[in-house]
């Protein structure tokens, strides 16, 4: 038998498999909106829980409406405090000047309460501001571009968004918040940000309840304090603040 013409037959097995290309991820299907999808250019932003969360591509095209509803909070943003907050601070202080004598611990309480005013403007932001004005520009799949919905945004869109601290980081390093040039995005860790931020905003509920319980006494039982010069408030705890 010549072995040289012998021929082994061809067995599949030992065929390569064809090379096949990548299977590429299929497209999220387009985004659905209330009132239709805008005639502006929009991105995804982000996704969270399962929601997919979008952005005008330039921020000027944001709707009016919702442009227009912006504008209070970034007011808050240069106080860095909430309207709320800033109210309730100011109308202690109105009810302390308005009595008919001010004693040492009044004027102590002032100082407190100013003091308190200069920690607040050192954060580089006030977190509930922040989610509302992001409530405003970031809209989530099944929300209107035109409306507000009020309840929507603050029982489930924001609520979602402190469940998943990660959001809080994306929107202190957005650009977004520069819109009116009072806020700068933060490069601080977040871990940082939120243990100052909470150490100086539970300092400062701590002073009010304080005040507030110094007031509701009767005024017989109020004991003048010594001059302002020779004594401390009684809330000496002050947060480390970066």
């Amino acid at each position: 038998m010549n072995l040289k013409k012998l021929k082994l037959p061809s067995l599949p097995w030992r065929k390569a498999p064809a090379p096949t290309a990548p299977l590429e991820p299929a497209p999220p299907p387009p985004p659905v909106f209330k009132k239709g999808i805008p005639k502006f250019e929009i991105d995804l932003a982000f996704e969270c829980e399962g929601v997919r969360t979008y952005q005008c591509r330039n921020i000027q095209d944001l709707p009016a409406m919702r442009g227009l509803m912006t504008h209070p909070y970034y007011e808050e943003t240069k106080m860095k405090y909430t309207f709320d907050e800033f109210k309730a601070e100011t109308e202690l202080e109105d009810a302390i000047l308005s009595k008919p004598k001010i004693t040492a611990q009044d004027i102590l309480d002032l100082k407190l309460l100013l003091r308190i005013r200069r920690e607040r403007m050192a954060m580089p932001a006030e977190i509930e501001t922040i989610y509302r004005l992001a409530s405003l520009v970031y809209v989530d799949e099944g929300e209107s571009w035109i409306d507000y919905d009020q309840h929507y945004n603050t029982h489930n869109k924001i609520k979602r968004w402190k469940r998943n601290p990660e959001i809080l980081a994306f929107f202190l390093g957005q650009s977004i918040l520069t819109l009116h040039g009072y806020l700068t995005p933060q490069k601080i860790p977040l871990q940082d940000f939120l243990k100052t931020h909470d150490a100086v905003k539970a300092f400062q509920a701590a002073v009010l309840q304080e005040i507030k319980s110094r007031e509701s006494q009767p005024q017989s039982k109020k004991r003048e304090s010594p001059s302002p010069a020779g004594s401390q408030p009684r809330s000496s705890t002050r947060p480390s603040v970066i």
